[in-house]
């Protein structure tokens, strides 16, 4: 087992795997029984499959061993790694709690940066769950942090809520040893920019998408005056009256501006990213191409189709499957998905049997059957009375497309005996809006959405409700993407000391990388014609 554990050790986990397979576990004592378990696991989390390094880790020789210190250390450190490919992380967060108490000094530090990480990735009401649940102080104390801190925005206040909580809980490990992004926090500049810009093509052909980005900033903009809390003054310009941005921004440090939200345009923000210093700081409303060389106060937001890809993917890989069939429409935003996916997928081990083209020159019952592997006709297939069966070597599609070449493709599968092949996809099957007697042929699928859809018209504000009630659904999306624009405004001082710092808002978990703000959606099924949220660690609060 030695040589396993060094052939793991060298990146070489087939050839690890063949010698441990070689060893007679029944032959071994208890201490060896204990290492062939944690060479196991190990082996498990190097394949990304957390559920069967559980299995080892779970193992009854764990219980049965007086395990050493190391050991002890060990094992809640493999577990909470193995809940975290889980996606299962308030089960991280505990063992981390339980492996930190073992540990002192910078280890101590480390280990309570993950469980805060852990428990950031929680949503709201599994946290309270787990604090009902509770049976030990430590962990209490650990969830009652992470609640109070939760969704709140104003960072003077969420500095005012971590001192009450030390107040609170002065003996516990994490009130004199704050995780980093708390400890930056204490440390951040709360107060406002007396000024802000927000800088939208309000004319032109993306006229109706940034009012629908207007109207949701200015929503989170009373939504805070209302709560009593200071407002910054907002000057609103329309970015198609500047060719030349730079300009603009001279205009605006002039008037005394000292951040900026937008532009939208993709050509737009590549003005400002090729510029080497902006002297305000700048919320950009798109994500550009290539991120390497922003400056250093240029950040982009967007609504990316990349970051939908690569969850569903995570989110596949999560329930089990392993081989993909890929179905992509022919447009640039579906061939971007896909490349991501596959990038995505591929990376965590998963391999893609099969890719095929929606382009609509076919009936999709036809070619879904050849997708399939049937080879036979529509008439054929029926006429088989059930006796047909597809292919093996896949268990997961992963579907591309706009609502109405969905509606068409769901049924095609179905009807071609593929419905036990679960498919997943992103948030474009979904119009928005709820519209059962269509999306009736979308059940089963499982997508993407951004928390505010999935909440509906009724788990909204009014003044949300309002908008929703009067707008298409192709805009509710940059609604959301204005309200988040101005949280994010909010926190972007504690964002830029501290990237892993998180926020839960309308378009997903927000959390900045490099200068790039990435999203992590909520995951749905759909039933009955309508979004259901499934039993996952992600947003659905």
């Amino acid at each position: 087992m030695l040589n396993a554990e060094q052939l793991l050790d060298q990146a070489r986990p087939g050839d690890a795997s063949m010698l441990t397979d070689m060893v007679d576990e029944r032959s071994l004592d208890a201490d060896l029984k204990l290492e062939y378990a944690f060479l196991r696991a190990k082996l498990e989390l190097s394949r990304q499959d957390g559920n069967q390094a559980l299995f080892w880790l779970h193992d009854p020789i764990f219980q049965q061993s007086q395990l050493s210190s190391v050991d002890e250390q060990l094992l809640h450190q493999l577990r909470a790694q193995a809940f975290e490919l889980n996606l299962d992380y308030i089960h991280a967060a505990k063992e981390r709690i339980q492996l930190s108490s073992l540990l002192d000094g910078s280890q101590k530090q480390t280990q309570h940066d993950l469980i805060w990480q852990d428990l950031q990735r929680s949503n709201t009401s599994q946290l309270s769950q787990a604090k009902g649940d509770a049976l030990d102080s430590l962990t209490q104390g650990w969830l009652e942090l992470a609640l109070i801190m939760r969704n709140q925005s104003d960072l003077a206040q969420q500095t005012s809520n971590l001192m009450d909580w030390k107040r609170a809980w002065p003996s516990h490990p994490a009130s004199y040893l704050l995780p980093g992004e708390l400890a930056a926090l204490t440390d951040t500049n709360t107060e406002l920019p007396p000024k802000v810009a927000l800088v939208l093509p309000l004319s032109g052909q993306l006229a109706n998408v940034s009012q629908a980005i207007q109207q949701g900033f200015m929503t989170s903009y009373y939504q805070r005056q209302q709560s009593g809390l200071n407002t910054p003054e907002v000057v609103v310009k329309d970015s198609e009256s500047y060719p030349n941005l730079l300009s603009l921004y001279q205009d605006l440090k002039s008037q005394g501006v000292e951040f900026v939200i937008g532009p939208l345009r993709k050509e737009q923000l590549q003005q400002l990213a090729n510029s080497n210093h902006l002297d305000i700081d700048t919320l950009g409303l798109n994500v550009l191409d290539n991120t390497s060389y922003l400056p250093d106060n240029l950040f982009e937001y967007g609504l990316t189709i990349e970051d939908e890809a690569r969850q569903a993917a995570n989110q596949a890989w999560q329930d089990g499957k392993r081989s993909a069939m890929l179905l992509t429409e022919p447009s640039e935003w579906a061939q971007r998905a896909a490349s991501a996916f596959r990038q995505e997928w591929q990376s965590l081990g998963g391999t893609i049997q099969d890719e095929f083209s929606l382009d609509g020159r076919d009936s999709y019952v036809d070619v879904s059957a050849q997708w399939l592997g049937l080879n036979m006709t529509a008439s054929q297939a029926k006429a088989s009375n059930g006796s047909a069966r597809h292919r093996q070597d896949i268990d997961m599609i992963f579907l591309v497309s706009k609502p109405q070449t969905a509606r068409q493709v769901v049924p095609a599968l179905s009807f071609n005996f593929a419905s036990d092949i679960p498919i997943y996809a992103t948030s474009q099957i979904y119009t928005g809006k709820p519209d059962p007697q269509h999306d009736q042929d979308l059940n089963g699928v499982y997508f993407t959405i951004m928390p505010m859809l999935l909440k509906g018209v009724s788990g909204n504000s009014a003044q949300v409700q309002d908008f929703w009630q009067q707008s298409a659904g192709n805009v509710l999306g940059f609604y959301a993407m204005g309200m988040d624009a101005f949280e994010l405004m909010l926190r972007m001082p504690l964002m830029k000391e501290h990237q892993s710092s998180r926020f839960y808002g309308q378009t997903g978990i927000l959390e900045m990388e490099d200068g790039v703000i990435h999203r992590q959606l909520s995951i749905a099924r759909m039933r009955d014609g309508a979004p259901y949220p499934i039993l996952t660690n992600q947003p659905q609060d």
